[in-house]
């Protein structure tokens, strides 16, 4: 995968502006580490699997998005789903609810369209109809800092300060499309589940066995799929995926 360019901060990111960004987040890609702490990843331009850390490089967008939405509703987002997520592997929570159905929703949004935006253009966006100013590089990562957006010379902005608002107006609206939808708890009697690069079915993996699906009725509860059945899915979400995808073992996924 072609790695993205991107706006670097001034040495030493004296302002703790977020650079590399997880996609799928590094804790929930943990929870399908082996003992080693690692994960088999699969690069789809090579053919290769390599074993790799969840901190790596493969799993992160670059200045993606703005430090307003990292540390605001993206946070928000991951720290709710992460409290369920652990409740549903301990067996406290059996059944997603309509409490809890909006946190699946949010989340399952987040890392869409956060896998949506990790390539897109990193071009400034124009403005037309104002002048802006000029800012030097350590104002405008001030500005950053405190979730204010303005405007560069000649009415530029860039584009991971647009970005991050983007997603969260995409996530609003994906709340709509996923309305109908009821999450179930699944768990693989045999075989174990990939994570997509790119989420295209309502489908969010917890471990290597156990996930949740979402359809337009409810899934029985605790329900078990045969490994021939997790198979099937596994190369359903494998369609989607445009750079890799990720197991704890690659040979129980197929």
């Amino acid at each position: 995968m072609t790695r993205r360019a991107y706006e670097r901060a001034q040495k030493g990111n004296p302002h703790q502006l977020p650079m590399k960004q997880h996609v799928f987040p590094a804790r929930s890609i943990a929870r399908f580490a082996n003992a080693d702490g690692v994960v088999r990843l699969h690069n789809l331009a090579t053919h290769q699997a390599r074993a790799v850390a969840p901190g790596d490089a493969m799993f992160c967008a670059m200045r993606a998005w703005d430090l307003r939405a990292e540390h605001g509703f993206m946070k928000q987002i991951e720290d709710e789903f992460q409290e369920l997520a652990e409740k549903v592997i301990a067996g406290t929570v059996t059944m997603i609810g309509p409490a809890d159905k909006g946190k699946v929703d949010r989340f399952f949004a987040l890392w869409k369209w956060r896998a949506h935006f990790r390539d897109a253009d990193p071009q400034e966006v124009q403005f037309n109809g104002v002048t802006g100013a000029r800012w030097t590089q350590d104002q405008e990562e001030k500005f950053e800092k405190a979730g204010v957006l303005v405007l560069r010379e000649g009415g530029r902005a860039p584009a991971h300060r647009l970005h991050g608002q983007q997603i969260q107006v995409a996530i609003d609206r994906e709340g709509s499309a996923l309305s109908g939808i009821r999450w179930g708890i699944i768990q693989a009697i045999g075989g174990q589940f990939v994570v997509p690069d790119f989420p295209t079915i309502t489908h969010v993996p917890l471990q290597r066995t156990l996930s949740l699906c979402g359809g337009a009725q409810d899934w029985i509860v605790g329900a078990g799929i045969t490994k021939t059945n997790v198979v099937g899915l596994n190369h359903h979400l494998l369609k989607g995926c445009k750079a890799y995808y990720f197991a704890n073992d690659p040979a129980e996924c197929f």
